[in-house]
């Protein structure tokens, strides 16, 4: 059952824990960076530190990454940047204060993937390539060669942005887990761009370099479909196509991805966890608007534990954008609107009063599992703009629920994906005893220009949140104009 709950700045009883006071009496604070500046993609804190990895997009459309070390009055400690033929991908901290870095040298033909580890004071200790996967099992390999990852990205444009990893990096103590996107390895130099391959590998830090301690295939050979053009800046490309990943507390390590044609197919193939049959079932609507999710979990030794799936009947649209785990349960977060009964239309709306009804609904999708069996504990549904698009781009845990943040407050039209109004940015605290949602909503005046969040991070008592400012609409760039297609930073703080 799809319950919909949201609350704006409620009246917290006396005593109530932290971050609910927060929500209900706390300041919100933001500090947005004019365009062309860096904007926040991920964010996380150690101590008195933050880490970002921040991204900008110049006038002439080339992008670039830096990551950098904040101190606690935002001051930057450090940071690092993206040097030419280099893309950042993503990172983790580690218990010590150690940080591990993923980047890809977008000019070499293979094993292009590199793990960068960090001392907290910005030290490189050590770059490295990604371990060779020596471990891999047999049955992994059924229709693949012996050695399957060509541990090479996108070469150009083409099937996705990359703003969203095809490299992602979770620690695992002072140890890293590593899931990816690779096209396949392949002889007599054809790199076989249309073949891909997702894997996950457990790598050891012995205080001088990283090992490898085992290596599973994800999904075995498959393809990407081509879906419609960026979403804007939320992403809805990548959020399709990438890898995503978390690791327990005791190293149980879970993957998860949207669940395309190609890779449902794969799933059937090699490790039959899914029928044929129910592939064909999963594959209706708009391939990048309603896309199945599907997650598989590892033993903390690499055992296979199954693969998951969940395809909401009752979503017309349908996207995870991020997921979060703790113990034996599994949080997505995303965007969905819902099935309309029998063959009626989509329940559309007016982007204005008196206006035609031309606009999709959507409301922010959060969803607990259980990791063991795919069950259902719980789902939400976050309207915080009251009847506009809403979207979740990034989960965390908290002892007192879950924190979610993305974009509120946009319209799209219901034939092609073009956005009309634009976005502004909101933060939700989603309780576990089923208890109402809280929100904030920062309110930024701006219709012609997103401002949204893409990152979350508690620290104390504060809610710490990093995204874009004053960036670009599906049109903006039209006639040429690539100066419009900038963006600035923004910050988000609820104490």
């Amino acid at each position: 059952m799809l319950t919909s709950a949201c609350r704006s700045e409620p009246e917290p009883a006396p005593g109530e824990a932290s971050l609910v006071r927060a929500f209900g009496q706390g300041t919100l604070a933001h500090r947005a960076t004019p365009r062309e500046g860096y904007a926040g993609l991920k964010l996380r804190a150690s101590g008195e530190r933050t880490y970002v990895l921040e991204i900008t997009r110049r006038p002439d459309s080339t992008e670039s990454r830096r990551f950098v070390a904040y101190g606690e009055s935002e001051q930057v400690l450090w940071r690092l940047d993206e040097q030419p033929q280099e893309r950042f991908t993503d990172f983790t901290v580690h218990p010590s204060g150690d940080v591990s870095l993923g980047v890809e040298r977008t000019a070499d033909a293979r094993e292009t993937y590199d793990l960068v580890r960090l001392s907290a004071e910005g030290t490189v200790r050590v770059r490295q390539p990604v371990p060779r996967a020596e471990t891999l099992p047999a049955s992994d390999l059924v229709g693949l060669p012996t050695a399957p990852f060509l541990m090479r990205s996108e070469p150009t444009a083409g099937l996705v942005d990359k703003w969203l990893p095809w490299l992602r990096l979770e620690a695992r103590g002072e140890d890293v887990v590593l899931a990816f996107l690779t096209f396949v390895d392949v002889p007599d130099g054809d790199f076989g761009y249309q073949k891909l391959v997702s894997g996950v590998m457990a790598a050891r830090w012995s205080g001088e370099h990283y090992g490898e301690e085992w290596t599973r295939v994800v999904d075995s050979e498959h393809a990407l479909l081509q879906v419609s053009w960026e979403y804007d800046e939320f992403h809805w490309r990548d959020a399709a196509t990438q890898p995503l990943l978390a690791v327990s507390p005791e190293g149980r390590v879970v993957v998860g991805r949207g669940l395309g044609a190609g890779r449902c197919g794969a799933l059937a193939r090699v490790f039959q966890e899914i029928s044929s049959q129910e592939c064909s079932r999963l594959k209706r609507g708009t391939p990048h608007r309603y896309v199945p999710f599907a997650y598989t979990a590892f033993s903390p030794t690499g055992a296979r534990e199954g693969t998951r799936v969940l395809a909401p009947e009752e979503m017309e649209e349908f996207l995870v954008f991020d997921m979060a785990l703790r113990g034996g349960e599994l949080a997505l977060g995303g965007t969905a609107s819902v099935r309309p009964r029998d063959d009626e239309n989509l329940p559309y709306y007016p982007p204005a009063p008196g206006e035609p009804a031309l606009m999709v609904p959507y409301d922010g999708y959060v969803a607990v599992v259980d990791v063991a069996t795919g069950a259902l504990r719980s789902t939400r549904a976050l309207d915080v703009s009251e009847g506009r698009g809403d979207h979740v781009a990034a989960l965390r845990w908290t002892e007192e629920g879950l924190l979610a943040v993305g974009a509120t407050g946009w319209d799209r039209w219901n034939s092609g994906m073009s956005v009309s109004r634009a976005a502004e940015p909101f933060l939700a605290l989603i309780p576990e005893d089923g208890g109402q949602v809280l929100s904030r909503r920062l309110s930024t005046g701006s219709p012609d220009r997103h401002f949204h969040l893409l990152g979350v991070e508690v620290r104390g008592d504060t809610v710490l949140a990093v995204g874009l400012a004053d960036a670009p609409m599906t049109h903006s760039g039209d006639g040429g104009r690539t100066d419009l297609m900038t963006f600035g930073g923004l910050r988000v703080d609820l104490r």
